[in-house]
């Protein structure tokens, strides 16, 4: 098609040839041409027009033959969907058509005139214009294909993993250690769902493919881009999700765990809980300033805001920054986000309906002003940036509390009275949403992933629509998410809780940090760039050594702390 309308404007020699287009010309161009071939220009150059009606008769062949292998080609690539494919035949015959019509009525005006190259000009502009349309055209009918493809790889996704779980319930295999305490025994060690564990899991896949998988932002907007380019893309939405499931288990796991009871206050209670990772983040940044040892003093500035966990606070989030550490605002985040969290638990837990469900209407509206805000006034300002993530996390601290009262129920041990017991209400008698929460949620995340870019322009304003998302739109789908996994009622919650499915969450902090570094090595030792079998095999076996030689040792002495500060704090 490129050929055929570079040489588009042969046809204006021929109007009968425009038939092949299949559309007819229109009556005042016919007469236009008419006129320019009877009347005689004022000052014509023979020799010149006649070199190019000459180069116009010899290019016409070509353009004939390009323009049936164009649709012949149009016509194999989409044998499956001939409708679809005649539909944009007729579309670039449509376009085809017009381009002549066009280059005609504008070039015989100039020829008239005795204007030959100026005619020659007018006809490779309306090239240039059909060109164009051509390829929206083109761009558009295979952006629809792959919708549709993704769309029933979605559904068929969903659907197998329904089945799965039927086959497996059916023949009985009913993992023991899935789903929430349900006897006395199981309380003091077990006080968390094992399915959330896929999901940080998922989400710190997500960073991977964002951070090391080679996509193009161009790619992505037009629609070019692979699946999994589209997928990487949308590893923006991992950072809101990651701050509501942070808040969700840090309010949880205070409702219902053993530390219920104890008494803390908000710095220390933000100290204990950010010594579980920062340990491992801390390794982290200095085995990058090792790898990228720098001279200059502010990186060393960079660097020291890291470790105090204020860097998030002024560095703009998608700079690149010494020592490089993808992500690292998100640490800074929630190191402040944690810092507000027991002022806020505190008033949540005691709260009635009315007000939990106003934060879940003020966490979600809440993305209209800000991203206007944003777009106006406050772009890439890191600290404005933090404030609207705050919402994301004061989600997930209401839907820990509306999670322990609407579907949990209050048991009194018979060991200890004064000890109480929170175990999952029956299926039947839990709200619909949370009953498929998880399906509904992935079907409608799908949808979003699937047919809109993050990278697509909102009118007027001229800005990528992805703030709308990654703000509060998508927070009531995230919620629903986090309750379906929860209650282990959707087939797919009961699906990631079985097994050894739940433990890999276990491994999520070790490799969202561990990345980078064990990229650095590999690709130094192998020389396989980007996000090659090598790497992930590597980065899975740094991450389950991570895990028991730094993350398990940290998050003990946090508990140990915890409790010393508290005991110190109530003398």
């Amino acid at each position: 098609m490129r050929q055929f309308f570079s040489d588009c404007w042969a046809i204006a020699a021929l109007t009968p040839f425009v038939c092949v287009g299949a559309l007819p010309l229109r009556p005042d161009s016919l007469d236009i041409r008419k006129q320019a071939s009877n009347e005689l220009s004022p000052a014509p150059n023979r020799t010149g027009t006649g070199a190019s009606l000459q180069q116009l008769l010899v290019n016409l062949n070509h353009t004939n033959g390009t323009l049936m292998a164009e649709f012949n080609n149009l016509v194999h690539e989409n044998a499956g969907a001939v409708d679809d494919a005649a539909k944009l035949i007729r579309v670039n015959a449509h376009i085809v058509g017009g381009a002549v019509s066009q280059a005609i009525l504008l070039g015989g005006a100039k020829l008239k005139r005795g204007d030959v190259s100026g005619a020659i000009q007018a006809v490779d502009e309306s090239i240039v214009e059909a060109r164009q349309k051509a390829a929206e055209a083109n761009r558009s009918f295979r952006s629809a294909a792959w919708s549709a493809a993704c769309v029933l790889m979605l559904f068929v996704g969903v659907g197998a993993c329904w089945g799965i779980e039927h086959l497996l319930t059916l023949r009985g295999e009913k993992d023991p250690n899935v789903g929430v305490p349900r006897t006395e025994q199981d309380q003091d060690q077990y006080h968390h769902f094992p399915a959330l564990g896929v999901l940080r899991f998922v989400l710190s896949g997500m960073v991977l493919l964002y951070n090391f998988y080679p996509w193009s932002t161009q790619e992505v907007k037009s629609r070019r881009a692979d699946t999994l380019s589209t997928l990487s893309s949308w590893g923006l939405l991992a950072a809101p999700m990651f701050f509501t499931l942070s808040g969700f288990c840090q309010s949880y796991s205070k409702l219902t765990g053993p530390k219920a009871a104890l008494e803390e206050d908000m710095l220390s209670a933000m100290v204990a809980r950010i010594m579980a990772w920062y340990p491992s983040y801390v390794i982290t940044l200095i085995f990058l300033c090792v790898v990228f040892f720098s001279y200059s003093a502010w990186d060393w500035t960079s660097f020291m805001a890291h470790v105090f966990l204020i860097s998030g606070s002024f560095q703009e989030h998608r700079e690149a920054v010494f020592p490089y550490l993808p992500c690292s605002w998100w640490f800074t985040c929630l190191a402040a986000y944690t810092l507000a969290w027991l002022p806020m638990h505190n008033i949540l837990k005691l709260s009635s309906d009315s007000v939990i469900w106003t934060m879940f209407v003020m966490a979600t509206a809440v993305v209209v002003p800000s991203v206007l805000l944003q777009w106006l006034f406050f772009k890439d300002m890191a600290i404005f940036e933090m404030i609207q993530y705050s919402f994301a996390f004061f989600y997930g601290q209401a839907l820990a509390v509306w999670q322990v009262n609407h579907c949990m129920l209050l048991q009194v041990q018979t060991a200890a009275p004064s000890r109480q017991l929170r175990i999952l209400q029956p299926v039947a008698e839990m709200p619909f949403s949370v009953r498929f929460g998880v399906t509904g949620s992935v079907l409608a995340l799908g949808f979003v992933m699937i047919f809109i870019s993050p990278f697509d322009e909102v009118p007027l304003f001229r800005e990528p629509c992805y703030p709308i998302f990654t703000k509060g739109l998508l927070s009531p789908f995230t919620g629903l998410l986090i309750l379906g996994l929860c209650n282990e009622a959707d087939p797919l919650a009961r699906l990631a809780a079985r097994g050894s499915l739940h433990w890999v969450g276990k491994l999520s902090l070790s490799m969202y940090l561990l990345a980078l570094p064990v990229h650095i090595v590999v690709e130094s030792v192998s020389g396989f760039p980007g996000l090659s079998w090598t790497f992930l095999g590597s980065l899975l076996a740094a991450s389950v050594v991570g895990h028991f030689l730094i993350e398990i040792p940290s998050r003990k002495f946090a508990d140990i702390l915890a409790r010393t500060l508290a005991q110190r704090d109530h003398k």
